[in-house]
């Protein structure tokens, strides 16, 4: 197996290169989706070394931000992320292509004696890698050159435009967007992280994750989602979703605020009280904290990225261009039948 992977997630083109083949294989796997088969050039390159730390050459010239960050015109060197553990990246973004140097150690004995032996442990760490060198990178890129935000949320999308879901984690959005392939005119665009000019919402895509509670309350899938296998975190499993089932952009017709209520119930609520929830919702999803650390650390040299006036902008500009609603699906009932109804109501206004 090459120890290089492309990946192509809208306009952003990443060439991943690292030596240890377990990983690759893995990111492989995970990114399926996204893994581009063309000649095209990459934009972003991105190179993970094992086992190291960042050379201390590369500070040199840098001027020193922080405890964590050094930067200089064209330059960002994080030498410890607090959301990873172990983890050192080196950015270079001068010209066209964005460059990122990455090194891994094991934060502890412990940890990687532990990632040897169980397997969960060290996939839970491959996600974690996968998220900071390939999705992050891409969303600076996208960000910086197309003025898009990312949202935690998900999105589903019909041939009469698309439905997008807000929620904390654990609300249902990844049950709740499974539950819809019963339906054959239903595809999913994402289940947990969506891009949105402010008028449109671009898929961000990834395997999606649901315990065994959660499956078996969403029905048949027709084939149109199967599991890979991999376990996740809170004994989820991973569900891969077919190709045919999958849509790369929706123009939202509805904007639902998702949370399990006695009874499954759809109400409207005004659209400034949903972009702060929007807001707030975000806030509280561990992935989009991530990203924000590392797009706040962007801002100090590229300050498009990371941008808060433009996040508002966007996130209330989708707010008032749709109805929103307060969404609630009846807990442990059946989210086939609760989903039916809502994206009935939603539609019709």
């Amino acid at each position: 197996m090459s120890n290089r992977l492309a990946i192509s997630l809208h306009q952003a083109r990443l060439a991943l290169t690292t030596g240890r083949s377990d990983f690759l294989a893995f990111a492989c796997s995970y990114l399926g989706p996204l893994l581009d088969l063309s000649s095209d050039e990459p934009n972003i390159e991105a190179t993970l070394t094992w086992d190291a730390v960042l050379p201390a050459e590369g500070q040199a010239g840098l001027e020193q931000l922080g405890r964590r960050l050094w930067a200089g015109t064209h330059h960002l060197r994080h030498t410890e992320i607090w959301q990873a553990p172990g983890l050192q990246i080196d950015i270079g973004w001068e010209g066209g292509t964005l460059a990122v140097h990455a090194a891994y150690s094991w934060p502890s004995r412990r940890a990687r004696w532990t990632a040897r032996l169980m397997d969960s442990v060290r996939e839970r760490i491959f996600v974690l890698l996968i998220y900071y060198l390939v999705y992050f990178p891409c969303a600076w890129r996208l960000e910086r050159e197309l003025g898009w935000t990312l949202m935690h949320a998900s999105a589903i999308a019909t041939n009469k435009g698309g439905l997008v879901f807000s929620g904390l984690p654990g609300c249902g959005k990844s049950s709740s967007a499974l539950a819809t392939l019963n339906a054959p005119e239903w595809q999913i665009v994402s289940d947990n992280l969506l891009f949105t000019d402010g008028a449109q919402v671009f898929a961000c895509p990834e395997p999606i994750h649901v315990d065994a509670q959660a499956r078996a309350l969403v029905g048949d899938l027709a084939g149109r989602a199967r599991p890979t296998g991999r376990r996740f975190s809170h004994r989820r499993q991973d569900y891969e979703i077919a190709p045919e089932a999958r849509q790369q952009s929706t123009t939202p017709r509805a904007l639902g605020f998702l949370h399990l209520g006695r009874e499954t119930s759809v109400r409207p609520i005004d659209s400034t009280i949903a972009t702060r929830r929007l807001m707030a919702n975000d806030c509280l999803a561990k992935e989009w904290m991530a990203y924000q650390e590392s797009a706040a650390a962007m801002h100090q040299v590229w300050p498009s990225i990371g941008d808060h006036e433009r996040r508002i902008e966007n996130l209330s500009s989708l707010a008032r261009s749709v109805p929103c609603y307060d969404v609630a699906v009846a807990r442990n009932g059946n989210v086939q039948r609760a989903m039916q109804t809502i994206t009935q109501a939603m539609l019709n206004g």
